[in-house]
């Protein structure tokens, strides 16, 4: 297994306090050391390749306001001086991370990056997201190395709206979210939402517990990401479902999110691919690590 972390990701900073801060990697400095894994650092996007996804206005936004004194895409999301340079940072070592794995170098892969990338869409940054990393990821995996189909499995407990208007007419791209819904940011995600038949929302409601969601993983798994057989398995790996976490919860404690990645990875094992998996959420800065290293432990086991 490689980890990909790097300090370049915590010079992305908030200008007033955020949940999305650079503690949340620095609180996991530890779990990487302990781990022995091979620890590798950040590889940087192309300017170009950010238009495999973002529209030019979206790309240029975020620069410019990078290159004065930064500032606010809207309240959720901001830009400092150096943002441009990390975004690139993040949406490259995801893409790197599954290289690895497509390059017979290990079986599985964690890119510890920020900001995180799922709520990005072509035309817009928000939710605390500037680019989005795993689209990125899934379609320079699909170019380079002429993968049929790819599915991204996304566990954060807001909904991927970015990523899955990407992909919604892809039906190359498998897209699989359990998310908390409705009443709840970014208020997309119902099962009614289904692209080309590549969209597969499993909405939950907030008093979901641990019990019914790694049921409703385990489903996910077995009737849509099984049957569609991909040749590379990325995963947008949010920790805020867990049960205390600031803005988020949805029934998990830390080991739980062991216990779906080893689905996640029986899955990988029967198909005979892949994981890369990337931090997406997770603000609760005392016990994301414990879920950080419950998650790097059984994905050590691919």
């Amino acid at each position: 297994m490689i980890i990909f972390r790097d300090p370049i990701f915590l010079e992305h900073r908030p200008p007033y306090a955020h949940p999305e801060c650079p503690e949340r990697l620095q609180v996991l400095a530890p779990v990487f050391q302990e781990s022995r894994q091979e620890l590798r650092e950040a590889a940087l996007l192309p300017e170009e390749q950010l238009g495999l996804v973002h529209s030019a206005e979206c790309v240029r936004l975020v620069k410019q306001l990078a290159a004065g004194s930064g500032g606010q895409l809207e309240p959720d999301t901001y830009v400092c001086p150096r943002s441009y340079e990390v975004a690139l940072a993040a949406a490259g070592t995801v893409a790197e991370a599954a290289r690895t794995i497509l390059r017979g170098e290990c079986r599985a892969s964690f890119a510890a990056i920020r900001p995180p990338g799922h709520h990005a869409t072509t035309d817009n940054s928000m939710g605390f997201c500037l680019f989005n990393n795993i689209a990125i990821a899934a379609r320079l995996a699909m170019r380079e190395f002429s993968l049929p189909r790819v599915a991204i499995v996304d566990w954060d407990v807001h909904h991927g709206n970015g990523t899955q208007e990407i992909f919604y007419s892809e039906p190359s791209v498998l897209y699989i979210s359990l998310h908390r819904y409705p009443h709840f940011y970014p208020g997309t995600g119902s099962t009614r939402e289904i692209g080309a038949g590549n969209i597969a929302n499993y909405p939950l409601p907030s008093n979901t517990t641990a019990g019914l969601y790694i049921a409703t993983f385990r489903r996910a798994v077995e009737e849509r990401l099984l049957p569609f057989a991909p040749k590379l398995i990325l995963v947008s790996a949010g920790f805020d479902p867990l049960d205390d976490d600031p803005i988020g919860g949805l029934g998990l404690s830390p080991e739980h999110f062991g216990e779906i990645t080893n689905i996640l990875v029986e899955a990988a094992r029967d198909l005979g691919v892949g994981i890369a998996s990337a931090l997406e959420g997770g603000y609760h800065l005392g016990r994301l690590p414990l879920c950080v290293k419950h998650h790097i432990e059984a994905l050590n086991q691919l």
